[in-house]
């Protein structure tokens, strides 16, 4: 990666160009249960136009290093642009560049690596200072940060991405506990283990800006983006007892869930309004912590018709293995639905309040019924106890590799938990919730024992931990209006089909979650600078100049101090020899790659003024628009050769044509030809002209008279 300048190379993989002077469900009962808790230029001759409205000199353009979480860790090269101007600006201001800039920091800075893409890309945008703070502890309050420090004119500019994506199982752990653990000794303010992780750091972070001016700029997604909302909502308190200078601050967070009542922050808006908080409206992550809480600062909706639209061409444009998705629908409406039924199911029952109450969800109940054998037995449990020791389960990889073959083949075992499930979900929707309490005990036990068979050592989950997360999701998990057939697949299939309907469309749910997603959305808003034109200055080619000579001044005029994001990656002439020939034709090609550039398709790519042999080829990789084109240059007076046709099949053969020699007929006005013809009854379909060693029309160079004949295509019925 680099901030200034790409690296060079050849065109690898590409056939050589004459002799080259290259200058550079089964059904998942267990799952789908799951899934549904979860859901809660230098030469003066050259020149590059591009968007001046919006990009400056000072702007660096460069590479980085992004993970996906989309494919699960994998990485790829992105383009970004930076610029200290936009800490210039009032920080309630939205900046759109700002946060596409934040949401890729985060994608690289996933590990506290001082050789890492975080650090990389950090050094890449100027900071000079780079460290990391909370990776890999065994601290429970876990708020693990990258930080980095610059001077920004006056200011010492502080950023802090909150680490956001975990590839070790102990994070994915302390993170997902964390997220479910909303309260505290009360049940109101701000979310209990979030806000304590994040004061945890308070003081380190206010102290990075080591007194004077301090600007901070700090950014996270999902559990990270929580997190830096209430370390972006406390720093200025906290600046305020350091005596520190508060620059301000700008912070950017995205997908994040809530984080506080709404009825603690009146001035949300106003008072944290430097806080932008990116959100997709299908995403259901956003949507919790339910009960009217709320993140501070204002909400930016980041899924629109426009970012839609844009959607699916950026990721190809970034390499992201996203671009390769298929089908992806919206499922918002649906989800938010489901949201609202596990809220309402938490209140639910004797020990909750009746209406969605946020207190209810940390409430220890105690329910008392009749045990399998009879006897009286009492379960103590709490909602928000049981979903963190879900997470433990779920993240800790004590379900990975679980192979369900067997109950699906013979399902008596999986279809008996159901049919109990059922029983219990009928009852409580009768009203009789204690007489549902021995039927979701029995199916606990049942679930219990189908997990402990196909897990290779038993789960932490206890048999009180699947009670209450039935007695939760059951509910939700049962079509009541089914009716019972008495086989033990069509009834599981039967009773759940709602939530296997759902749990299908699990990709589309976690769509706008991705970093993928989000970054190709953000660069929609915030389109890339605009490489419009491109005009070369070489000296006139002369018979016996090095090949090499053009190439040079080729790229010296391209390239230049003031445009380090532009590089000529391959200059290559189609000649046999070192020196250029008398009296012929010969081609130059060239493939320019410009940094975090759009290329449009009226890009106008010349040398000398002159247009290139066909318009240029443009396409994206590794973060960089490449642009392709190829110069036909007449070196004195080439004598003139002959080409002629043969056609065969039958067909009418084209009169032959005088071409200068060197002439590369894929640039020469060949006549047309029949599009098929029929000889003895077969069809036959024209693909072009070849010599006689079979080399297709494209790639001859008419350095002689020669005869290419026509290659025909049988057509099939």
């Amino acid at each position: 990666m680099t901030g200034k300048t790409t690296g060079t190379g050849g065109c690898a993989g590409r056939k050589p160009f004459g002799k080259k002077n290259a200058v550079r469900l089964s059904v998942r009962w267990i799952s789908v249960l799951l899934a549904v808790l979860l859901m809660t230029g230098s030469l003066p001759a050259a020149a590059a136009a591009g968007n001046a409205a919006a990009y400056s000199d000072a702007d660096v353009f460069g590479v980085y290093t992004a993970y996906s979480t989309y494919a699960a860790g994998e990485t790829y090269k992105d383009s970004f642009c930076w610029s200290d101007r936009w800490f210039e600006e009032d920080p309630t201001e939205r900046n759109d560049s700002l946060a596409l800039m934040s949401m890729q920091l985060i994608a690289s800075a996933v590990k506290g690596d001082e050789d890492g893409a975080g650090a990389e890309l950090l050094r890449a945008l100027g900071f000079d200072k780079v460290g990391f703070a909370g990776f890999l502890t065994e601290d429970p309050d876990n708020c693990a940060y990258t930080w980095a420090t610059k001077k920004v004119g006056d200011s010492t500019l502080v950023a802090i991405a909150v680490q956001s994506y975990a590839l070790d199982a102990e994070t994915k752990v302390k993170g997902w506990k964390q997220n479910f653990i909303v309260n505290g000794d009360t049940a109101e303010g701000e979310h209990f283990a979030l806000s304590r992780a994040a004061g945890s750091v308070l003081d380190d972070i206010a102290a990075l800006g080591g007194g004077g001016k301090v600007k901070f700029w700090i950014t996270g997604q999902s559990r990270g983006g929580a997190l830096a909302n209430l370390i972006a909502a406390k720093l200025p308190d906290r600046l305020k007892q350091t005596g520190a200078e508060n620059g301000g601050i700008y912070a950017y967070t995205f997908e994040a869930p809530a984080t506080v009542d709404a009825s603690a922050v009146p001035d949300n808006a106003g008072k944290y309004g430097y806080i932008h908080n990116y959100v997709c409206s299908d995403d259901p992550v956003i949507g919790v912590p339910p009960w009217g809480m709320v993140r501070y600062g204002n909400d930016r909706e980041l899924k629109t018709e426009e970012t839609d639209d844009g959607l699916v061409e950026m990721l190809r444009r970034m390499g992201s293995p996203a671009a390769l998705a298929e089908n992806i629908t919206s499922y918002g409406e649906e989800s938010r639905a489901l949201l609202g039924k596990l809220e309402a199911q938490v209140s639910a029952g004797p020990d909750g309040s009746g209406q969605p109450n946020r207190a209810d969800y940390s409430k220890n109940r105690t329910e008392t019924f009749a045990g399998p054998d009879g006897k009286e037995m009492t379960v103590r449990y709490s909602f928000q106890e049981t979903l963190a020791n879900l997470m433990v389960t779920i993240f800790s990889g004590e379900l990975s590799g679980i192979d369900v073959s067997s109950v699906m083949d013979d399902p008596t075992e999986l279809a008996a938990v159901v049919r109990d499930l059922a029983d219990a979900v009928l009852k409580e929707a009768g009203g009789d919730w204690n007489g549902a309490s021995p039927s979701y005990w029995k199916a606990a036990l049942g679930a219990h024992g189908i997990l402990d068979r196909l897990t290779s050592a038993p789960v932490s989950l206890t048999d009180t931990d699947l009670y209450a997360l039935l007695r939760l999701a059951g509910p939700i998990l049962i079509d009541t209006s089914y009716e019972p057939e008495g086989d033990g697949m069509f009834d599981v299939i039967g009773y759940i089909l709602p939530v296997i309907e759902i749990a299908q469309h699990a990709a589309s749910i976690g769509w706008s979650h991705h970093f993928d997603t989000l970054i190709a959305r953000l660069k929609v808003l915030a389109p890339e600078a605009t490489l419009d034109s491109v005009d070369a200055s070489v000296s006139q080619v002369q018979p016996g100049d090095p090949a090499g000579k053009i190439s040079d001044e080729f790229v010296r005029s391209v390239e230049g101090e003031d445009r380090p994001w532009l590089t000529v990656t391959e200059a290559e002439w189609n000649m046999e020899g070192e020196t250029v020939p008398d009296d012929a034709v010969v081609y130059l090609r060239v493939r320019l790659s410009a940094v975090g550039h759009l290329i449009p398709e009226s890009f106008r790519f010349t040398v000398n003024g002159l247009e290139p042999a066909a318009p240029p080829e443009i396409t994206y990789t590794d973060g960089a628009g490449v642009a392709e084109a190829v110069w036909e240059i007449t070196v004195g007076t080439p004598e003139t050769v002959t080409v002629s046709f043969e056609a065969g099949k039958g067909a009418g053969s084209p009169a032959a044509i005088q071409v200068p020699k060197g002439k590369l007929l894929r640039y020469a006005d060949l006549p047309e030809m029949e599009e098929t013809v029929t000889e003895n009854g077969r069809t036959w379909l024209f693909d072009g002209w070849q010599d006689g060693n079979g080399t297709p029309w494209e790639e001859i160079a008419a350095d002689r008279d020669l005869t290419v004949s026509a290659k025909w295509l049988r057509v099939l019925d």
